[in-house]
């Protein structure tokens, strides 16, 4: 099973398997195989703007999914992986036309199929008009699986297995990089592209993580630096100097703002404050 990045794609290698029936559920589905093995692609790094989702019904187990932002389409690669998923859903639509009595047991014209399917990448639409107006970046929906030999593995930036649950791992305006693959659903007349992720590599938000309160003997530290700076120097601006650094290195950064946010943009995280205590004056 080899990986390729949306710029290598070549639909000439892209291949539907027949439908196929599952024995206990009854479920429709086709395989999408790329040369000789399930398609794998490797998705640039983007954006996570909703975060985690997460649906329940019934009292089943809970099932999990990430939104990919393409508010990035000046990338090489964000663009390449828009672009391929159209044409693979172009070319699916075409095989659904000509194999349309094994999908929907009777004979459709393209017209109707396309009424039919259900499009990946979401577009932003006017809620009165339910047109799109282009107000938010597209995005594509991801599923991630839970247990099994299928199950999604999350890495950090240091390339470590984060084994916590999803909902402790992922963030509102984090971002990713995920390894998908897919395959074609089809149920009540409907059909679609389910894409999964097989390995994410998470990259949280910006902003405090872990212990980041200074305790006093690490102000007494700082303080006791600033008074040597003093002492050796012999002047203000050793002081505002010393000040300076000690607030570069000790002053956590607030969360950068994501402007193509939702409506619902949560307020970046606010600048802790650290309070150190005055040097003593030169006598």
């Amino acid at each position: 099973m080899s990986v390729i990045k949306p710029s290598q794609f070549n639909p000439a290698s892209l291949k539907f398997s027949s439908v196929r029936v599952n024995p206990t559920t009854q479920a429709k589905s086709v395989y999408i195989n790329y040369n000789d093995g399930p398609l794998l692609v490797q998705c640039p790094k983007m954006a996570l703007p909703f975060g985690l989702n997460v649906s329940e019904f019934d009292g089943s187990p809970k099932k999990f999914g990430l939104a990919l932002s393409f508010k990035n389409m000046d990338d090489t690669e964000v663009r390449a992986l828009h672009n391929m998923i159209q044409s693979i859903e172009r070319m699916l639509i075409e095989h659904a036309t000509t194999s349309s009595v094994e999908f929907f047991k009777k004979p459709l014209k393209s017209e109707i199929i396309r009424e039919f399917f259900n499009a990946g990448i979401k577009q932003s639409k006017d809620k009165a008009t339910g047109l799109p107006d282009g107000k938010y970046p597209d995005t594509m929906s991801i599923k991630l699986d839970v247990g099994g030999k299928n199950a999604t593995e999350v890495y950090n930036e240091k390339r470590e297995l984060d084994q916590r649950p999803f909902e402790s791992i992922f963030q509102k305006g984090g971002s990713c990089v995920a390894l998908i693959t897919c395959s074609c659903w089809i149920s009540a007349g409907k059909f679609g592209i389910t894409w999964r992720a097989k390995q994410i590599k998470y990259y949280p938000i910006a902003g405090l993580s872990g212990y980041s309160i200074m305790d006093d003997d690490e102000v007494d530290a700082v303080s006791s630096a600033i008074s040597s700076s003093l002492a050796v120097s012999g002047g203000a601006s050793a002081a505002a100097s010393a000040v300076e650094i000690a607030d570069d290195d000790d002053t956590p950064a607030a969360a950068a703002v994501d402007e193509d946010d939702d409506e619902e943009e949560e307020a970046p995280p606010v600048k802790v404050p650290i309070t150190r205590k005055k040097p003593a004056a030169k006598k």
